[in-house]
């Protein structure tokens, strides 16, 4: 079973911001965009996850996240609805980040049949590997580091 854990983080004052992947066992993967928001950044890295599961062998997955945004989603299935209702969300307004959450629901449901878990990790409660997220995350945004792999 393959371990994934994710963050993203973001700047209010000036909009930037960096998102992270630690594949447990694996690489490290994390990036930095302009003109952002935490969510989208929380996204990449999910998305990141998936996508270098997508490349390996193992027969699951589980990804941490500490974005309630993220793993209620998966949890809750928002995204059937969203679907059902034109990418609408329950307010009836147009869901944000509809291209990423597009990406990684195909991502998602490409799995699968591989059974991936998106697991919701307690965020800055001394978990190593999401302690060591946050802290990518926030280097690539304050060094302006574009998709790094380690």
């Amino acid at each position: 079973m393959a371990i994934y854990y994710t963050d993203g983080a973001c700047s209010s004052k000036d909009n930037c911001g960096g998102w992270s992947c630690i594949c447990v066992d694996g690489p490290t993967y994390y990036g930095y965009e302009e003109n952002t928001t935490n969510n989208r950044m929380e996204l990449l890295g999910v998305i990141t996850a998936l996508q270098h599961f997508s490349t390996q062998t193992e027969i699951g997955a589980t990804v941490y996240t500490d974005s309630a945004y993220i793993s209620n989603c998966f949890k809750d299935k928002w995204y059937v609805n969203w679907r059902k209702n034109g990418w609408k969300n329950a307010s009836k307004q147009p869901v944000k980040n509809r291209d990423l959450w597009e990406q990684l629901i195909g991502l998602y449901e490409n799995l699968k049949p591989r059974m991936v878990i998106i697991a919701k990790v307690k965020g800055h409660d001394g978990d190593t590997y999401n302690e060591m997220c946050d802290k990518l995350a926030v280097k690539a945004r304050k060094e302006k580091i574009e998709n790094k792999y380690e």
